[in-house]
């Protein structure tokens, strides 16, 4: 039977809702570091309090500068993927449920909320799809 893209793209959603997954574009590190340096610094030149000075200027100010720049899983799935997107997407999707032994394809959007290896499955394409494809970090 033809795989049907939209059960498999929806079955990838359902995963990715239950988890709350949001995608950033590598900007996580970027905050993490410039919040690191400012805590360090803070505790060179202030000691115990420049260590707390330094946590709330550095992580606020990373909060402001990465603002916006978290993004639903779901809501890249649905809106930002082109049609090829959504191909390659379903093909990791495909591969990962083979994997686990799953051949037939029908129904596998019920049965991901059901059987928890074929979330971890869909999780782990996910991951795989949005880091190697779309160059995004999963959070």
């Amino acid at each position: 039977m033809p795989v049907k893209t939209t059960e498999l793209l929806k079955a990838a959603e359902i995963v990715a809702e239950e988890r709350n997954l949001k995608a950033t574009i590598k900007h996580s590190l970027a905050a993490s570091g410039f919040t690191f340096a400012t805590t360090l610094l803070g505790g060179l030149l202030g000691g115990p309090v420049g260590i707390f000075a330094g946590a709330v200027v550095g992580g606020g100010t990373s909060m402001i500068a990465t603002k916006g720049k978290f993004k639903s899983v779901v809501t890249i799935i649905r809106d930002d993927l082109t049609a090829a997107q959504r191909t390659q997407l379903c093909n990791h999707l495909i591969s990962a449920l083979k994997d686990v032994g799953i051949e037939e394809l029908v129904g596998i959007a019920v049965l991901v909320m059901r059987e928890e290896a074929l979330a971890l499955a869909v999780m782990k394409a996910l991951k795989t799809f949005f880091e190697s494809d779309l160059h995004m970090t999963i959070a």
